[in-house]
């Protein structure tokens, strides 16, 4: 049994008789803060064995409920409990896709003020959580609505796109990269292809990413997302990924790039992204 084991379940148990009178709101916050410190840098495989008792899931909800602060007037030192919350659910996510869509559809709307926070560890944090819950469908249909979703969630669901796609030109390359990581992962969903096209030099923030100051990593998650964008299986997209790039000069700018790196990956990638530019 590995050592965490017993205290993860401790924790849980307490959390399974919240509405018990003998169970305050602080205990529960402790309890889900000290799940997090545990669950940040273990292997959940290791924790949460094949059927075993609770279920991986169960950590979903404590850890959710951290996201939001105890109250209005919480200040830096009081968000400690939420940036651990942000790591340990970042790292529950890459357990399995069930996973990452059970947090997924807990995250929201709770994450959308941390995407705009001020204080740029929890920003970061809380962008890696998208990066990491983006094989879920749930993660694309909280940034790029479907033509069925009700008019106030595809208003909300399309802010979130922008701040991702603001965030991959923010001034901390960190920053820069975790939104990169985000972006690569996400433009494996067409109804994101569609919604950056949508969006007002959307394009070419992406294509930011493959600017002359980024960094390797950086530059990596710039034309993985253009590659994406530009060899979706929707011939009628691709086509138009093709000539919106074309037009905010992304030939020019992938070439440059790739001149530019050493890395095999980014080379790779960024000569089958150039391939589908220049296709006719």
């Amino acid at each position: 049994m590995p050592p965490p084991l017993g205290a993860v379940k401790l924790l849980l148990q307490l959390h399974a008789a919240e509405y018990s009178p003998m169970t305050s709101p602080e205990t529960l916050r402790m309890a889900a803060h000290a799940l997090g410190r545990i669950l940040i840098s273990v292997d959940p495989a290791l924790v949460f064995t094949s059927g075993s008792t609770p279920p991986i899931a169960a950590a979903v909800r404590p850890l959710v409920r951290l996201l939001d602060p105890p109250d209005s007037r919480a200040n830096t030192a009081d968000r400690l409990p939420t940036y651990e919350s942000l790591l340990a659910l970042t790292n529950l996510a890459s357990h399995d896709a069930a996973t990452a869509g059970a947090i997924s559809t807990a995250m929201f709307p709770a994450l959308d003020s941390l995407l705009l926070s001020q204080n740029t560890h929890l920003q970061r944090a809380a962008v890696e959580l998208v990066c990491n819950t983006a094989v879920s469908p749930t993660t694309a249909a909280a940034l790029a609505p479907g033509p069925d979703t009700p008019t106030p969630a595809a208003q909300q669901a399309r802010q979130r796109l922008h701040i991702l796609l603001a965030l991959a030109d923010a001034p901390e390359a960190a920053t820069r990269e975790a939104a990169g990581g985000a972006l690569a992962m996400l433009t494996g969903w067409e109804s994101v292809v569609e919604g950056i096209l949508d969006r007002e030099r959307g394009v070419s923030m992406v294509l930011g990413l493959c600017g002359e100051e980024e960094t390797e990593a950086v530059l990596h998650r710039g034309v993985v997302a253009v590659r994406n964008m530009l060899c979706v299986e929707d011939e009628r997209l691709a086509k138009r990924a093709k000539e919106t790039m074309r037009e905010a000069g992304a030939v020019e700018k992938l070439k440059a790039a790739l001149r530019r790196s050493r890395d095999e990956e980014v080379l790779a990638t960024g000569v089958e992204a150039l391939k589908a530019l220049l296709a006719p």
